[in-house]
């Protein structure tokens, strides 16, 4: 019973938690164009979005602690090459969260004076937005983190 309560509490905090980040690192990028395009209305929806992927963010690194509690409560977890295989692709996705989908977002977010107390950033201290690049780049990252929970949960659950 302990092992399946476990599994359960993680699986729940992983779809609380990390989902949201998923919905709004996709979002982000066309909400920050029509920001830079002039649509006042998603500036909001930009900056909301920036500050659900921050705070989500950093919420769903509870779901790792969990896990790491229902590996240690269900028989054989530990030896099973899927799940460690699963954590690597854990970690990557926040690497790729962290390091660049985060930082471009607070690029945009700054060249669109849409900083606030949290970034706890002066706007000088951002680099200049290349509206050009980063919104794709940023599309293709999040599409990129998207795809490996994706993966992440079919090596969790469907293993052989």
């Amino acid at each position: 019973m302990p092992e399946h309560f476990m599994v359960l509490i993680h699986v729940i905090a992983a779809i609380i938690l990390i989902g949201p980040v998923m919905v709004a690192t996709s979002q982000f990028p066309k909400a920050a164009q029509a920001a830079h395009n002039g649509d006042e209305l998603a500036r909001g929806r930009a900056q909301s979005l920036h500050s659900i992927t921050k705070a989500y963010g950093l919420w769903s690194l509870l779901v790792p602690l969990i896990g790491f509690g229902a590996l240690f409560t269900v028989d054989g977890a530990l030896k099973n090459y899927f799940i460690h295989t699963g954590i690597l692709l854990t970690v990557i996705g926040w690497g790729i969260l962290f390091f660049v989908i985060v930082p471009k977002q607070r690029t945009l977010i700054a060249d669109l004076n849409l900083l606030d107390e949290a970034d706890d950033i002066e706007p000088d201290e951002v680099p200049p937005a290349q509206w050009d690049k980063t919104p794709g780049m940023l599309n293709m990252f999040s599409g990129i983190f998207n795809a490996l929970w994706v993966i992440t949960a079919i090596l969790m659950f469907f293993r052989p």
